[in-house]
């Protein structure tokens, strides 16, 4: 070997040691997974697999009033998760009253701050979300007035998240969705998105575990 190949081949053997490769490396995106419609007999399964990473459990307060359900939120909250708030009885809003509204709100957020109480864990977030994403305008300022605020956008309907897993369907005769199907619309998750899901077993077995793969969960910063 010539002496300048032998001294090219010794500079680039040196350099693949220092700085060696990392062929499967990956790009993680840090996003916000949101799950509704808990406590479930699902919710205790997702804390633990979960571990260290961290979601915002937006729960119905109709769910909550058994000790079951009231023990998951405490635990949901030992292990740094947010709690939510998404009504009572998850309620169309287009269709009732403002008053009916604010009951629906309110009763949920007592029980949120009864378990913050519980747990003696100081509650940083006041976070709604209507359910299915329909926006009724006119209770804005109630919500505002109680310290209340979206992680995406209460302007337009369904502004609140970005990625619809559609994880429901995989339970619906009329609107049936594969798992295939529902993992290919969290394929499509980018940095900084919030991903709607729900406590369901598919959310359980293979969403949740696709965002731990692939994705740092994180949780929005305090607004108060």
């Amino acid at each position: 070997m010539k002496r300048r190949e032998f001294l090219i081949s010794t500079i680039l053997t040196a350099s693949s040691l220092a700085f060696p490769e990392e062929p499967n490396q990956k790009i993680t995106n840090q996003v916000y997974l949101t799950i509704d419609d808990g406590p479930s007999k699902y919710m205790n399964q997702m804390i633990e697999i979960l571990k260290h990473q961290k979601a915002v459990f937006y729960i119905l307060g109709s769910q909550a009033i058994n000790d079951k359900g009231f023990s998951s939120i405490c635990n949901a909250l030992e292990n740094g998760h947010i709690i939510g708030n998404h009504s009572y009885n998850h309620p169309n809003f287009s269709e009732i009253s403002l008053d009916k509204a604010k009951g629906e709100i309110s009763k949920t957020d007592d029980i949120i701050n009864e378990v913050h109480e519980k747990t003696g864990i100081q509650r940083t977030h006041k976070l709604f979300r209507f359910p299915y994403g329909l926006v009724k305008k006119s209770v804005l300022p109630f919500l505002e007035e109680k310290g209340y605020s979206p992680i995406g956008s209460w302007e337009k309907s369904y502004l609140d998240w970005n990625v619809d897993t559609q994880d429901w369907m995989h339970y619906s005769s009329k609107n049936y969705k594969t798992e295939d199907e529902i993992l290919r619309n969290c394929k499509e998750t980018k940095q900084g998105e919030i991903i709607l899901c729900h406590e369901k077993s598919i959310t359980l077995e293979k969403i949740i575990p696709y965002y731990l793969e692939n994705n740092e969960l994180i949780l929005p910063k305090p607004k108060f």
